[in-house]
């Protein structure tokens, strides 16, 4: 995945917490299901904000590469 791939991700990750957070206030389903789903997401959104981390780091080394080749 690219960093323009994650970054969307991320973003539909963010927009899925907001529904969720919604739903959560106007539903009767247990906190038990939507601490879980939180808790997913927050996962997910954990190892992608690595990968970002790492896709950037490799980026600036192609970059700086470039600039001296």
């Amino acid at each position: 995945m690219n960093i323009i791939g994650i970054r969307r991700r991320l973003d539909e990750l963010d927009a899925i917490l907001m529904d969720l957070v919604a739903l959560s206030a106007k539903s009767d389903a247990g906190a038990d299901y939507f601490d879980e789903k939180f808790k997913e997401i927050a996962g997910e959104k954990k190892a992608l904000k690595g990968k970002l981390r790492e896709q950037e780091r490799h980026q600036v080394i192609l970059d700086n590469i470039a600039c001296y080749s």
